[in-house]
């Protein structure tokens, strides 16, 4: 299992890297450089809702355990959190990707499920 979550997040971002979010032409800003690139925290959090990992206070430290030697370097949770509101074009582009991985993506039936969008009124 964990050399197919790998392969799968070392995939992701390199399709990511090379057709999303390609290096811009433009100098970086002044200041430290990201701990993360735009890619690295895409495939971060992708990463984080198929290890099931809901609890967004400890995602970085299961992170550190789980996938760190792909992610050596790992911002606060604040960064992280801050890069990751920006980069909602991205996340789609990410998920449409996986969902195009997947080998029933091009079968005319797919069965979709949702969770229930509110409470069931009382009768």
């Amino acid at each position: 299992m964990k050399t197919e979550l790998d392969a799968l997040l070392t995939a992701l971002y390199v399709y990511l890297d090379d057709h999303v979010m390609p290096s811009p032409a433009q100098p970086r800003k002044r200041g430290r450089p990201p701990v993360l690139t735009s890619a690295e925290a895409v495939v971060l959090a992708v990463a984080q809702v198929l290890l099931r990992c809901d609890q967004e206070r400890y995602w970085l430290r299961t992170a550190a355990a789980r996938i760190g030697h792909l992610f050596p370097r790992l911002p606060s949770q604040a960064v992280y959190n801050r890069q990751l509101r920006k980069l909602g074009p991205q996340m789609s582009a990410a998920t449409l990707w996986l969902a195009r991985q997947v080998p029933t993506w091009h079968e005319p039936l797919r069965l979709m499920t949702a969770p229930p969008s509110g409470a069931a009124p009382r009768g």
